[in-house]
């Protein structure tokens, strides 16, 4: 119950009748399956646990995917308006990230806005602009004579 406790949430089992009381989970939207939600997050934890002989630091997969659900979507999204100071923290933040540039489903969560390489390149592939030619027209022209 450590996972649940450590989110914000909170647990209260009572052992004589066997059952147990989840009390502000606001991670569940839908109440209506609460119950069998968090019995199948008890029993993939406890299963993790038998497995690792009670050492586990991994998260039950239903609880997990709860979490990196939340954290998409309160993230900053493509073209939310941010102050100076917030773009800062988040590129300080981002940059202590092991994958900083996907999402906790692991889906991209950059989107690139120019490729300088490319610029690079579509500059030298541009022909400069031929003025010999303009000055062969203007010094040839009529009314130059």
């Amino acid at each position: 119950m450590v996972y649940i406790r450590e989110s914000g949430n909170r647990t209260d089992t009572d052992r004589g009748n066997k059952k147990s009381h989840a009390e502000k989970l606001k991670w569940f939207k839908d109440t209506s399956n609460m119950h069998r939600q968090i019995k199948k997050i008890i029993k993939e934890w406890l299963d993790s646990l038998m497995q690792t002989r009670s050492v586990s630091s991994i998260l039950p997969k239903t609880f997990s995917a709860v979490l990196n659900s939340q954290a998409c979507r309160g993230a900053v999204k493509f073209g939310d308006p941010l102050e100076l100071s917030q773009c800062e923290d988040l590129l300080s933040a981002l940059s202590k990230c092991k994958l900083p540039f996907q999402c906790a489903h692991g889906r991209p969560s950059i989107a690139p806005v120019l490729d300088l390489n490319k610029i690079e390149t579509l500059s030298k592939k541009r022909d400069l602009p031929k003025l010999w030619k303009l000055k062969e027209l203007f010094e040839n022209h009529p009314c130059n004579r």
